[in-house]
């Protein structure tokens, strides 16, 4: 280890170490993190609100303890994959929610990230909305 450190630099920087150290005893890190999580959990009721506002009845959201990430439950077992496909086309980004489940457990999930949220984000929300009605509506 010392002679692959040796080889990318000398020593490591002082004052950077020192700056970082003094954040840390000063409690500076301790309060990022409070102002953070506040500023997560805002984006996460606000986004949580805009699905309710703009998705069909029988969806559903599970909140995390803790993060920025929802997972939504499509109404209908509707395909994440087909909506993922839809979406893409209305130029908004989702993560289907089979991939990450080995056994397609989640096929009608999406997961959504929170801590992008902007005012923008709602009119986002809203085109998706009107993208799962209108495959929810094929398929009668």
């Amino acid at each position: 280890m010392q002679a692959a450190k040796f080889a990318l630099n000398v020593r490591s920087p002082v004052m950077g170490q020192l700056a970082i150290a003094r954040f840390l005893e000063s409690g500076g890190y301790d309060h990022h993190l409070r102002k953070i999580r506040r500023a997560y959990a805002d984006k996460i009721t606000s986004m949580s609100e805009a699905i309710l506002a703009h998705f069909p009845e029988g969806t559903r959201i599970t909140e995390p303890g803790g993060g920025f990430v929802l997972w939504v439950q499509l109404p209908g077992k509707l395909d994440s994959v087909q909506l993922y496909q839809e979406a893409l086309k209305a130029f908004i980004a989702i993560a289907p929610g089979y991939l990450f489940s080995p056994t397609h457990k989640f096929d009608d999930f999406i997961r959504l990230n929170a801590a992008a949220w902007t005012d923008k984000s709602e009119a986002d929300l809203a085109r998706l909305g009107l993208v799962v009605k209108r495959l929810l509506a094929g398929r009668r």
